[in-house]
């Protein structure tokens, strides 16, 4: 009887070791499947808030991107109306009221760095070989004033190189504005980022007589976009519709 009871509690002994074995893989298991799926919940959560923090930050930018670019354009366009009105001005005055005009604009703002108007030969004023040579002017007598500022220091210039460029040619046969792609140039003899705005002239029967343009600097963008820092070292990026990265 005794032996019996030792063999008893050995098998006891037994079942609650293997009881617990099966418990403890069991509630291993758990725990293992529990913490991957509590990972994969917190990633998933942690991929949306970054997914909706990145929006947010993008699409605030990009709105000041769009009235950065959307400024200059509405402002080119509403010179291109004034200098398409050329024919109500006596011819005389025409210059000279479109020369101040281009001036006044320049020193408005203090994020244009150029601001020019091309016309075709004859077509302002029927008059570029009595002003040829004078300020706006080459030596053809066509008017090719293009104001120029950098700081506080403004200047008139005239355009260079502008027969058949297609800076000036495309606009001027576009039912609409350009916004050029960015590219450095040198204002003044200083380089500059930045990019040009332009817009076609016509003639009150709508035939295209020039064009006229706003060079703008980036260095407003650069610092806006350069100011901000997603987590430790995220950045936000301007790709022009070429593909080029204007600002990283």
């Amino acid at each position: 009887m005794k032996k019996k009871r030792i063999r008893s509690n050995s098998n006891s002994k037994s079942i609650k070791t293997h009881l617990m074995c099966v418990i403890g893989i069991g509630l291993a298991t758990v725990f293992i499947v529990g913490g991957i799926y509590l990972s994969h919940f917190i990633s998933l959560r942690f991929s949306t808030v970054s997914s909706v923090y990145f929006e947010a930050v993008a699409e605030q930018n990009v709105r000041e991107v769009k009235l950065e670019l959307l400024s200059a354009y509405d402002q080119c366009r509403s010179l291109s109306n004034t200098l398409s009105l050329f024919e109500e001005i006596p011819a005389e005055d025409r210059r000279s009221f479109f020369k101040k005009t281009l001036e006044n604009l320049i020193r408005a703002d203090n994020n244009y760095i150029s601001v020019w108007t091309c016309w075709e030969a004859n077509a302002l004023d029927s008059l570029d070989s009595l002003y040829a040579g004078t300020n706006g002017t080459d030596a053809t007598g066509r008017f090719i004033p293009n104001w120029t500022k950098m700081g506080a220091f403004v200047n008139e210039e005239v355009l260079q190189d502008y027969t058949g460029a297609n800076w000036y040619t495309k606009p001027m046969f576009n039912k609409t504005g350009i916004i050029g792609e960015p590219e450095t140039r040198v204002v003044q003899g200083q380089p500059v980022f930045c990019c040009t705005v332009s817009f076609p002239i016509r003639s009150s029967n709508g035939t295209p007589v020039g064009a006229v343009g706003i060079v703008f600097s980036l260095e407003r963008l650069e610092t806006l976009l350069g100011s901000i820092i997603l987590y430790d070292s995220g950045y936000l990026s301007l790709i022009s519709a070429e593909g080029a990265n204007v600002i990283a």
